[in-house]
């Protein structure tokens, strides 16, 4: 049975920026639990705020009825059918556990601690995803609560238009309850990371950039600048240059594509070689949080070097303070094709995605900023969903999505949630709500 707690100030967030203050939270056990704070938020006439794991959640939820689904947290893995199905409250690291035991992986995100049901339903940037496709691309169905409190199965042949719609399209629609993803044979990968050390920058970053356009789509990679982390040894530095690589092709071949990286100079540390999939978190190494922080992100159609300048050109800083995050992630591969089930998630034909994190210090802000405003200008102006962070409001959440599909998405909205019950945090608005230019 859900327990229901009212006026509690604040829940465990891997973000502090944006403390919730909803009207009440419902801590749901079952689809029924959900089934029901649905009906009762209806009634109360709140919007409903969701939450499973609260990894990408930057919405303060005032006044809503805020789900959280973090007790739902069943996975039921189907070795000889190659699946997994997931309930709402379950991390990646959870699942890469038990399909590891079977040599197998979903296409998952970077953090063991990420949520799956955002993370996927968002579009879901994966490590594995230039070889199979963004996460919502893979999904096989969801099981979905609609503002109308229907408990429903949402495949390719049940509720087609919503099957487009919930992936890529987030909370929007509904809250799933659970999701239905295939796996892939992957019992180990070639991969890790390399650290640079910062004066090695200028050169190291342009040659990545030219050097991911030559891999096969086995290979992935990005590469970020980042504040120290306790596994190098970097005293006195305020920033590295933090390489991740991940291939699931032969590892001789995989070596020898790695093999120029390695002969620049600057690195600090190599940790890339064959490794188990149980340690596929090395690649990335993220942060367990909680912490305070700003993001946001864009789609890059292409990465210039003049947009690098002026990145690094911007980049120092006298004031102190920690360094912001600046990642550049290469897209490409299977994510640049439509799915066999197609779907509304945005931004296919970029070659990289750009994040930048500030912490919430006035000199990081200040900073994140800065960059941030150079990589916007050299973008199409399209948010990544999944890092879309604190950009909020109507017009930024269908920035996310493909000038097409935009009138469609709202279509559905208006269909399936006319009362625009789900509109806390990144999800489509309301027709009303949304300026005439944007259909």
């Amino acid at each position: 049975m859900a327990s229901v707690v009212d006026r509690i100030e604040e829940l465990n967030s891997f973000s502090l920026s944006y403390p919730p203050n909803p009207s009440s939270i419902v801590f749901a056990e079952t689809p029924r639990d959900v089934q029901g704070a649905v009906l009762a938020a209806v009634q109360q006439g709140r919007g409903i705020a969701v939450q499973s794991t609260g990894h990408g959640r930057f919405d303060t939820s005032d006044d809503a009825v805020l789900i959280t689904t973090q007790r739902m947290t069943g996975i039921e893995v189907d070795p000889t059918r190659r699946t997994a199905r997931i309930a709402a409250g379950v991390r990646w690291g959870q699942v890469i556990a038990e399909t590891t035991k079977y040599g197998l992986a979903p296409v998952h995100g970077s953090s063991p601690t990420v949520g799956v049901m955002g993370y996927t339903l968002s579009g879901g940037i994966g490590l594995l995803s230039r070889k199979f496709g963004y996460a919502a691309d893979t999904v096989l169905e969801v099981e979905l609560v609609t503002a109308s409190g229907a408990l429903i199965r949402v495949t390719p042949n049940e509720y087609e238009d919503l099957f487009w719609a919930v992936r890529g399209g987030k909370g929007s629609f509904g809250i799933a309850t659970a999701i239905e993803v295939p796996l892939f044979p992957v019992p180990s990968f070639y991969g890790g990371a390399l650290f640079f050390h910062p004066d090695a920058i200028p050169d190291v970053l342009p040659f990545f950039v030219d050097w991911v356009r030559t891999l096969p789509d086995w290979f992935a990679a990005s590469v970020a600048i980042r504040a120290p982390v306790p596994e190098v040894k970097a005293e006195g530095f305020s920033h590295l240059l933090h390489l991740r690589c991940t291939s699931v092709g032969d590892s001789r071949e995989s070596s020898a594509l790695l093999a120029p990286i390695r002969t620049l100079p600057g690195i600090l540390t190599d940790a890339v070689d064959e490794k188990p999939y149980s340690r596929i978190r090395e690649v990335h190494n993220d942060g367990a949080g909680p912490v305070a922080f700003t993001e946001k992100s864009r789609y890059l159609p292409y990465l210039s070097g003049n947009l690098l300048d002026e990145v690094l050109e911007a980049y120092p800083d006298d004031n102190g303070g920690l360094p912001p995050y600046i990642e550049f992630r290469h897209l490409g591969g299977e994510m640049t094709r439509s799915p066999v089930h197609a779907n509304c998630v945005g931004g296919r034909g970029s070659e990289f995605s750009v994040t930048v994190i500030g912490r919430t210090d006035d000199s990081s802000r200040a900073r994140a900023e800065k960059i941030f405003r150079l990589a916007d200008a050299a973008s199409a102006g399209q948010p990544v969903l999944n890092f879309q962070g604190d950009e909020v409001g109507p017009e930024r959440v269908l920035a996310a999505y493909d000038p097409e599909d935009r009138e469609r998405l709202l279509s559905l909205k208006r269909q399936y949630d006319p009362e625009n019950v789900f509109r806390h945090g990144h999800v489509i608005a309301a027709p009303a709500a949304v300026p005439a230019s944007w259909g």
